[in-house]
């Protein structure tokens, strides 16, 4: 018997579907139980891999589909350096990252942010990035700068991404998303739950 559950995030609806070819009797039964077994494991193929959750880094909250991975490193931007915390995951070939970083002074805040903006986009080769104005969620919300852009990996194959950068005073939160295609249901969640206390 197999059973396949599928969930639909946000209505936190799920279905389950079984089948079992052992309970039909007859050639012409099992060949058909055969066949709707084949169907709905291709379907459960289909099935989104994403397991949202509400992750936090330094005063910076959303959600990520997957369980993330953490880590503290130097980052020299805009002839600073900076200590930035990182939380980040992949799922359905989709790379996340949520990133916050505190600069020396506020004045100097908007300086390496920009130079952030203008070293990741030279990274990954992008081209003139769509940019509009980002909004985070909840009663302090924060007006930021959200990017999409195209651009290509180091051995050519095409590469998207969607970022954003806000800034609260002397520290800078960044969100990340990379990856060859991306859908709405991939990255909504990610985007529309930003909330920085």
């Amino acid at each position: 018997m197999v059973k396949i559950r599928f969930m639909k995030v946000g209505a936190m609806v799920s279905k389950k579907f079984t089948v079992n070819a052992m309970s039909i009797k007859g050639k012409g039964h099992t060949r058909y139980a055969f066949y709707a077994l084949i169907m709905a494991l291709g379907l459960a193929s289909c099935t989104p891999a994403l397991n949202w959750r509400a992750v936090s880094v330094a005063g910076v909250a959303t959600w990520l589909p997957c369980k993330p991975d953490r880590a503290q490193r130097q980052l020299d931007i805009g002839g600073q350096t900076i200590q930035m915390e990182m939380a980040g995951c992949e799922a359905q070939g989709v790379m996340y990252a949520l990133s916050h970083a505190r600069v020396p002074k506020a004045s100097e805040s908007e300086a390496v942010a920009a130079a952030w903006q203008s070293a990741s986009l030279k990274q990954m080769q992008a081209g003139m990035p769509q940019h509009t104005v980002f909004h985070t969620r909840g009663e302090n919300q924060i007006q930021g700068r959200f990017f999409k852009a195209t651009g290509a990996r180091s051995n050519g194959e095409v590469l998207k991404a969607q970022l954003v950068w806000v800034i609260k005073g002397d520290e800078i939160f960044h969100l990340a998303m990379y990856a060859a295609t991306m859908t709405a249901e991939q990255a909504d969640p990610f985007f529309s739950e930003v909330k920085i206390q």
